[in-house]
């Protein structure tokens, strides 16, 4: 707040008070403090409500909190003497107990887990004996496990679990033969896992005994946890005389995805994470191929771009076999001047001649499947 990082300034005598107001949002505990800079001023400072009514007040400095939402006027006059003086307010951090809950990640993908860890931090100086803490999340999102004490209330805790269930649990814990918590320190760990896409809220709230009734302590901030998809995408561009089929398999061949690049090369697919193989094909024409594309969820991997070569057109078994050679240019032999097969139409102009011919010979030799590149 600009309240804490200014100097006020002015003169004061003994027919002139100078009057600085403020208005808090939020509770402050402040120490106002006034120094004379010239004169012989000793000055006196006092706080007073909106209707002018002294709320505190000193020679020099006054130390005070004050509620949200009012409007108050510090005064500078001079018990003694006047002349110049600066007047500043220094905000005092006032330690409360308070749980905090931290999360090892705050990004996970369905079917991923995290550690969160509970933590009470200011524990007065008597400690405390025990302590009751109850966490909510959202259910549909996540799942909780593995919720286990650690020793800040001592060495073999006492603990009582209820839940979790319907989104939230408690989690108490006891010291046992009368060990305490005594220094602000980890309370508990849980994990929790991803079970659908979404923003999953988790707060833990806690209560410890004073005078053997529980109360409230103060909570830090609630943990987001952003949950995303389990798939990743890939992206490239496949070049060949003739439509294009990309195809992804796993490792046992089983297709996973396929699509058609656009007329200007370019494709996307999205899968689950995991390792595959993708091959772009077309008809008469090398096939190109990675065995090796590892999708990583919520990511891009992008592929080199990849013509393909045109002439495999059949080979001994009569398919094609990548291998562009003798036995393709054969074909053409066979089929010159016809529209079929349309395999050996390799310029895709409705005819089998010599201009399909030229693509055999300009790529004479080369063999499949081609080498497909991931993007570096």
């Amino acid at each position: 707040m600009a309240y804490f990082n200014t100097v006020y300034t002015g003169n004061v005598d003994a027919d002139r008070y100078e009057r600085w107001s403020f208005y808090f949002s939020t509770e402050h505990t402040f120490t106002a403090i006034a120094i004379a800079t010239s004169g012989d001023l000793v000055p006196l400072i006092r706080l007073l409500d909106l209707d002018g009514t002294e709320v505190i007040s000193g020679e020099g400095s006054f130390t005070t909190t004050l509620p949200a939402g009012s409007f108050y006027f510090v005064q500078i006059e001079p018990l003694t003497g006047s002349g110049d003086y600066e007047m500043s307010l220094e905000k005092i951090i006032v330690e409360v107990p308070t749980v905090r809950t931290t999360a090892d990640t705050t990004s996970l993908i369905e079917g991923e887990s995290t550690t969160l860890n509970v933590t009470l931090d200011d524990i007065p100086e008597t400690g405390y004996t025990s302590a009751e803490f109850t966490c909510t999340y959202p259910a549909d999102l996540l799942s909780i496990s593995n919720i286990s004490a650690t020793e800040l209330f001592g060495a073999n805790p006492v603990t009582a679990l209820s839940g979790p269930e319907n989104g939230s649990f408690i989690f108490a814990i006891a010291g046992s033969n009368g060990q305490k918590a005594l220094i602000s320190g980890l309370a508990f760990t849980f994990d929790v896992t991803a079970l659908l896409v979404g923003n999953a809220t988790v707060e833990c709230t806690a209560k410890a005994p004073e005078d053997n009734v529980l109360q409230d302590l103060a909570s830090g901030e609630a943990v987001v946890l952003e949950i995303v998809e389990s798939i990743g995408t890939i992206n490239g561009e496949a070049f060949a005389n003739k439509s294009i089929t990309i195809t992804l398999s796993d490792s046992v061949g089983t297709v996973i995805a396929t699509t058609t690049p656009d007329v200007n090369g370019i494709f996307s697919l999205t899968a689950p994470a995991g390792s595959y193989t993708l091959n772009a094909e077309a008809s008469g024409h090398l096939i190109g191929e990675n065995t090796a594309v590892v999708i990583v969820a919520g990511e891009i991997t992008n592929m080199d771009a990849i013509t393909l070569l045109a002439g495999d057109i059949t080979g001994d078994a009569g398919n094609p076999d990548g291998i562009i050679d003798q036995l393709d240019a054969i074909s053409i032999g066979m089929n010159y001047n016809s529209a079929t097969p349309d395999i050996a139409d390799l310029n895709a102009d409705g005819i089998i001649n010599v201009l399909d011919l030229e693509f055999i010979a300009r790529n004479y030799g080369q063999t499949g499947p081609q080498s497909w590149i991931i993007t570096p």
